[in-house]
């Protein structure tokens, strides 16, 4: 999988997309429901490093 670029890539989009779907079902009904905003402030700064990642290969 880690041999050739497309494998990389598509490694850091699974990865990418699970961060997202972890910000959406974990931090943001933290945020809302227990009014920690903290979640979001580290999940989604987990979730904006590895989308410019992803940006990054896609454009290698």
């Amino acid at each position: 999988m880690f041999s050739t670029a497309i494998g990389w890539f598509r490694f850091i989009t699974i990865i990418e997309g699970i961060s997202y779907v972890l910000l959406l079902a974990i931090g943001m009904p933290i945020k809302y429901i227990l009014d920690i905003g903290e979640a979001t402030l580290i999940l989604g700064s987990i979730h904006g490093f590895l989308f410019v990642v992803f940006g990054l290969f896609y454009f290698m």
